[in-house]
């Protein structure tokens, strides 16, 4: 007990992000169960994401068109008269809208003030967005061979660094804590570089057959050794518990917040990897289930919503 009452702001913060974004992933599966994926129907917000990237690419001066895939819940990307990519659900950076959403609303201020900010955030992520997928087109065009680094690496980083970006200049509006070690600012950016690699080699460096499979959008759960996907699971984020744990020590300097970060990464670890193969192994697995918890499992995501929470909570005291 009083480790909770030690660190009520940040369990509150905690318990209103998860239950906002638990009531916000409702609502998105909700709404996308109205499409039918069997007969291969895009949701209407990746229609609208993949109409508007191609919109965008004509606009810069490329030939840019869409047609719906024969086989899947997608729409062929097209940049001078080349298929390019694929845009899916995942593309129309709906859930990423939600993690934006949800820590704003569980660093709430008034209704209206915090309203106006998620609807801001929104209007600029789903922008930036269609930027982001326009420019992905042009660069695989151009640059096919560099389709990994793009597609996994430096595209995804742009949209989460823009979240994490309104993230902070939300809670900036709060906090008055100012960077005053340019040593540790160095180091905490060395930490998140090898977080990045660790994404790079995630194919060489880990057992993940989910990998290639969520990549080409499949339909059925490939085969898999279950302790190696475990194992290699727990060695992902292992290793990116490590590293976030650096960054946090780098930021605090506080033994009790890294004791306590710790906890939050093992329950959070026993939980997700549950909650993964209870999902795995179901009669009728729900792919888009396994995709958002294994998400969280293999991205440093906690660290993003840590540093804030915890810099809210010295604030607080």
């Amino acid at each position: 007990m009083g480790v909770l009452r030690n660190n009520r702001p940040l369990f509150l913060f905690l318990i209103k992000f998860a239950g906002s974004y638990l009531l916000l992933s409702v609502l998105y599966w909700a709404y996308l169960s109205r499409y039918d994926a069997e007969a291969f129907e895009p949701d209407g917000m990746t229609t609208l994401v993949a109409e508007q990237a191609s919109a965008f690419v004509n606009l810069i001066g490329e030939e840019s068109h869409i047609k719906k895939h024969p086989g899947q819940a997608a729409w062929m990307f097209y940049v001078n008269d080349k298929r390019v990519a694929r845009i899916v659900e995942g593309c129309n950076a709906v859930s990423v809208i939600a993690l934006f959403a949800a820590f704003i609303i569980a660093f709430s201020t008034t209704f209206r003030r915090t309203s106006l900010y998620i609807l801001m955030g929104i209007a600029l992520l789903h922008i930036l967005n269609i930027i982001r997928v326009g420019l992905l087109g042009v660069g695989l065009y151009y640059y096919k061979e560099k389709g990994p680094l793009l597609h996994d690496i430096i595209f995804p980083l742009f949209i989460y660094g823009v979240v994490v970006v309104l993230w902070v200049a939300w809670v900036m509006k709060l906090s008055v804590i100012k960077v005053k070690n340019v040593n540790a600012l160095l180091g905490a950016f060395g930490l998140f570089v090898l977080l990045v690699l660790v994404r790079f080699y995630e194919e060489t460096l880990f057992y993940d057959p989910l990998l290639p499979f969520f990549k080409r959008e499949g339909k059925e759960l490939p085969d898999y050794d279950s302790l190696k996907l475990f194992l290699g699971l727990a060695f992902r984020y292992g290793l990116n518990t490590l590293l976030s744990l650096g960054v946090i020590w780098l930021a605090f300097k506080d033994k009790a917040i890294i004791r306590l970060a710790a906890i939050l990464y093992g329950v959070l670890f026993a939980v997700l990897c549950t909650v993964l193969f209870i999902g795995l192994n179901a009669e009728k697995p729900n792919l888009l289930l396994i995709f958002y918890v294994r998400r969280f499992l293999i991205q440093p995501l906690l660290l993003l919503l840590l540093l804030p929470a915890f810099f809210y909570q010295k604030r607080m005291k």
